[in-house]
């Protein structure tokens, strides 16, 4: 998930229950006030910055339904009070930020759209103060911060070119920051966060050549506050989330023992962060990846039982998430990537049966729409019909679906019909010629498939390019002549690995 900038409190977690008193307080005293004088535009405005503050500490907690009517009650106080005293430019920055915050809100609750709109908002907002009184420098700060948070929105809508022009002007003015005062530690870790934020997104996209030098920037960022605070939970989360995002860059260029060190790296970490909100979305999100990318690095390395632990854990923390809170959208992509992972690992294994209960799993929790979920269910059930032996049947679920199913299902769906080859091979009930001819007729249809794969550039990276090399689910394929063409023609057009 992008970062988003509110107000920060520095490197002390925050005690919600004081945190709770003092804002009931200040709540009470406050609604007194404008109650006594409703034409007071101060009193509305402090109002507004106490609500503020009540719906930033429940996001913080995690409660999304209790944010909302807060900060939508400030926006309204402030939209009056900048209605009637829009000459102050006081006021104007209160608005600007509580909109800031509601974008906050909609980017956390999957509202991509509102989020953005609130962030370009509070970016207006913030560039006329800026313009208007180019002496005060909290107007720019709060302008590269709101640049940060309309990349996030960007990037989450798949606005990329806006996503990549926000970060960038929201770097440098960071940048210009840093120059003027560079003992400023919120300026670097402002920087940071933008970078950090950058490079996740080309790693989100695919982009991880350049993902890198942002990534790199960032965690040294990062160290270099940490190095200067130590207590420093917050930059220790953000060191956390660069780490493990150069750990995908490694892994995404077939640099699998840099990858499986790197989310080791992270995880020391994220349980700094972790101390006090264990169980919070963001520290589940945090656990599931580091543990997750790590298994993933290890199966490459052909380390298979390390990585079934780790694939263990990290379901076992993207679940129980899910269970406290089922609209964590990007745990249960996660969740479901990992259990397809861990469920081809279990089928390599030779252990079919909890095979086959992951890929359900996956394939319930699958975020990708319509389609992919009909593909998806129609997989795990010919992958059923197979393992139970029923071979016919589950080459006939296939169907037309293999003619048209997503790259990452093909291998798959390939390995279906080389179980059924399989099935066939065992049966006593198949004259040998009829065998052969069936478990070769299965066999050309899985190679098939793989060349399918190959034709949409599956195989370019090198994680798939491994697995069809070595994978014991296709160990049976690896006789025939129009496979070992295929692995030949993979090699040769491979994408060259990127370097040190």
């Amino acid at each position: 998930m992008f970062l988003v900038f509110l107000y920060r409190g520095g490197n002390v977690k925050p005690d919600f229950a004081r945190a709770d008193e003092a804002l009931d307080r200040a709540l009470a005293l406050k609604e007194d006030l404008v109650r006594e004088r409703p034409d007071n535009p101060e009193y509305q405005v402090s109002l507004a910055k106490s609500l503020v503050g009540r719906g930033q500490l429940e996001r913080q907690r995690g409660r999304a339904d209790l944010t909302e009517g807060p900060l939508l009650r400030a926006v309204d106080l402030l939209e009056a009070v900048v209605r009637d005293h829009g000459d102050r430019a006081a006021y104007r920055a209160e608005l600007a930020a509580a909109v800031n915050s509601a974008g906050a809100l909609y980017l956390a609750t999957d509202r991509q759209a509102a989020a953005e709109s609130s962030f370009q908002r509070a970016r207006d907002l913030f560039r006329s103060l800026a313009e208007a009184e180019p002496r005060v420098r909290s107007r720019r700060e709060s302008l590269a911060a709101v640049y940060n948070n309309l990349g996030a929105a960007c990037a989450a809508l798949g606005h990329d070119a806006d996503a990549v022009t926000a970060y960038e002007s929201a770097v440098k003015l960071w940048e210009q920051f840093i120059r003027d005062s560079p003992a400023l530690v919120s300026y670097s870790h402002g920087l940071g966060m933008t970078l950090l934020n950058l490079g996740m997104l080309h790693v989100s996209r695919g982009r991880h050549q350049e993902a890198r030098a942002p990534l790199e920037r960032a965690a040294a960022t990062f160290q270099a506050l940490i190095d200067k605070q130590p207590t420093d939970w917050v930059c220790k989360r953000d060191l956390a989330k660069a780490i493990i995002n150069l750990g995908q860059v490694a892994y995404a260029a077939g640099r699998w023992e840099e990858a499986a060190a790197k989310a080791q790296e992270a995880r020391p970490l994220v349980e700094a962060f972790a101390v006090g909100q264990s169980d919070s979305p963001e520290v589940a999100e945090l656990r599931a990846n580091a543990a997750g990318n790590r298994g993933l690095a290890l199966r490459m390395l052909g380390r298979d039982g390390e990585a079934l632990r780790c694939l263990d854990e990290a379901i076992d923390v993207a679940a129980r998430a899910l269970q406290r809170d089922g609209r964590l959208g990007v745990i249960r992509k996660n969740l479901s990537s990992l259990s397809w992972a861990r469920g081809d690992l279990y089928a390599g294994m030779g252990r079919p049966e909890p095979a086959l209960a992951d890929w359900e799993r996956a394939a319930r929790a699958d975020p990708g729409g319509a389609e992919r979920a009909r593909q998806a269910s129609h997989l795990v059930e010919a992958l059923r019909l197979a393992l139970r032996g029923e071979h016919a049947r589950a080459v006939e679920d296939l169907g037309a679906l293999t003619n048209h199913c997503d790259a990452d299902l093909t291998p798959r769906f390939a390995w279906v019909y080389v179980r059924a080859a399989w099935l066939i091979d065992q049966s006593q009930r198949l004259a040998p010629e009829e065998r052969a001819r069936l478990t070769a007729d299965y066999h050309r249809r899985a190679v098939a498939l793989l060349e399918r794969a190959e034709s949409e550039g599956f195989f370019h990276s090198p994680e798939y390019r491994r697995r069809l090399a070595a994978d014991p689910l296709f160990a049976p394929l690896r006789g025939r002549d129009d496979f070992q063409k295929l692995l030949r023609r993979v090699e040769k057009t491979a994408v060259a690995p990127e370097t040190k």
